[in-house]
């Protein structure tokens, strides 16, 4: 059995709003756009899934896939990207690439924002963990005894350190 995260849009403890880096998000990107390769150089292991807004995934994605050598990945390459896909208007259309891009983020920044990024996702599925193992231990009886229970929390532990790159 594995521990599904609950949906998003669920009541967090003491219905406080779940962790996020908005802010962070915004100026990764922006130094993503502005700065190219030389930012990605800086870029630790992340993935679009960790960004708490998901059409800033959507962006990043954009921004890090492979292309060729002579294509860089910049305000004019993403904004006939996402129009010729149909979605630029589901990402806020180009005048919210132009606003992540007027962000002026320095690449410098890029190690710092992503770290902060991961750090509110891992709190959010630590979150989720949390509330599912307690389901499991209160809700669930024989379904699923404390030890079953226990090695779930630990494998799914053992999974968000491995996406983190953080040491057993």
């Amino acid at each position: 059995m594995y521990l599904d995260p609950r949906p998003s849009g669920g009541a967090w403890p003491n219905n406080e709003p779940p962790p996020t880096a908005i802010q962070s998000e915004m100026l990764l990107l922006s130094a993503l756009i502005r700065h190219g390769s030389a930012a990605r150089a800086l870029l630790p292991r992340i993935a679009a899934q960790q960004f708490a807004d998901p059409l800033h995934g959507r962006i990043f994605e954009a921004l890090t896939m492979d292309r060729p050598v002579d294509q860089i990945a910049d305000l004019a390459t993403l904004t006939a990207e996402f129009g010729s896909s149909g979605v630029l208007n589901d990402i806020g259309g180009a005048a919210y690439l132009v606003q992540l891009d007027g962000l002026g983020g320095p690449f410098d920044v890029v190690p710092d924002r992503a770290g902060a990024i991961t750090d509110s996702w891992l709190r959010r599925q630590l979150l989720d963990l949390g509330e599912a193992v307690a389901g499991l231990a209160a809700n669930q009886p024989g379904i699923l005894n404390g030890a079953e229970t226990l090695d779930l929390a630990e494998k799914r532990i053992a999974d968000l350190r491995a996406a983190v790159g953080a040491p057993p």
